[in-house]
């Protein structure tokens, strides 16, 4: 057991590690313009995500969407971030924002269906979302 918590230290020295190189850099490139900060932001919630940090991953995406609020893709990682903590109901909130930007975007749209299908399972379904699941239920999906 020693070789394991030894492997879980190293790993959360090594997330500790990538934050401060990552954060030192954004100091001191400073701020060159909302599309680059949005990025920095998105980029730092995918760590965060990665190591299952997902409410410090949850608060970087939200820091991107203040710099580009239209980034599809933050909304769709915050709505997989509730997903994975069991907030359902906002991440089907940040998945529909998602998709209401970029519908054409499969990954947005099959993302929100497992997290509709998800919550349906656990029994919390919102009613708004009553009428969508019988739908697909008579189309067979």
């Amino acid at each position: 057991m020693k070789s394991g918590s030894f492997i879980i230290q190293k790993l959360k020295l090594e997330n500790v590690i990538t934050l401060i190189v990552v954060t030192s850099l954004f100091c001191a490139c400073g701020s060159i313009d909302k599309e680059s900060e949005a990025t920095q932001h998105q980029d730092v919630g995918d760590s965060y995500y990665h190591f299952g940090n997902y409410k410090e991953a949850v608060e970087e995406y939200k820091e991107c969407l203040y710099y580009d609020p239209e980034r599809a893709t933050a909304y769709w990682s915050i709505g997989v971030c509730y997903r994975n903590l069991g907030r359902f109901a906002e991440a089907m909130a940040a998945h529909d924002k998602s998709v209401e930007i970029d519908p054409d975007e499969a990954k947005f749209r099959t993302d929100r269906s497992i997290t509709l299908h998800l919550w349906n399972q656990r029994g919390g379904v919102s009613a708004e979302y009553l009428p969508e699941l019988a739908a697909e239920s008579l189309a067979g999906k």
